[in-house]
């Protein structure tokens, strides 16, 4: 089995330890959050941060904020564009939006992606040169070369967001992404 952190985070002294305040920030989180279906995610997130000595107490607070204002289908996201799974999906590698249609359901799903790029948790990769494409408008998008970065990455591995978000959810936001009719 895992091996509980002793660096300290516990505490040893008087007063509250990082763990309990770090504990309070996930459970408040997840009762503030009308999105129950986060409310699981964020309890993984505080289990496993607790074996995660890579992770310092102020990071962990990072990590719960940024959790705390990500809709589910971000989380979600996170769990599609993990270098493992995005290429299961068939996903564009073209921008997904050449209308201007202000109706077009992908709309809200590219801005959730484009805010994703701002966080550093996605970010696009360049397709003739290393490095990445800069993304500063949501139809510049191609989902084909989005990957999972940084605080991104960090999520994906404490939420055990490819075990606990299902494939059919996955296959939904792909679907929108290709334009698929459903």
């Amino acid at each position: 089995g895992r091996v509980l952190r002793n660096d300290g985070l516990f505490g040893s002294g008087s007063g509250r330890s990082d763990a309990e305040e770090i504990a309070e920030a996930a459970v408040l989180a997840a009762q503030r959050d009308p999105q129950e279906a986060k409310a699981p995610l964020m309890g993984k997130l505080l289990g496993r941060l607790q074996f995660e000595p890579r992770v310092s107490a102020a990071y962990a607070h990072l990590l719960i904020r940024e959790a705390e204002e990500l809709t589910y289908r971000q989380i979600c996201c996170l769990a599609l564009f993990n270098l493992n799974v995005r290429d299961s999906y068939s996903l564009p590698d073209e921008p997904v939006m050449d209308s201007s249609d202000p109706l077009d359901p992908r709309i809200g799903l590219l801005q959730e992606l484009l805010d994703l790029c701002r966080r550093t948790m996605l970010q696009q990769r360049a397709s003739d040169h290393p490095g990445t494409d800069l993304v500063t408008y949501a139809p510049g998008l191609r989902p084909a070369r989005l990957e999972l970065v940084g605080l991104g990455g960090w999520l994906w591995e404490l939420m055990d967001l490819s075990h606990t978000i299902a494939p059919a959810r996955l296959e939904d936001i792909a679907a929108l992404l290709r334009g698929d009719k459903r």
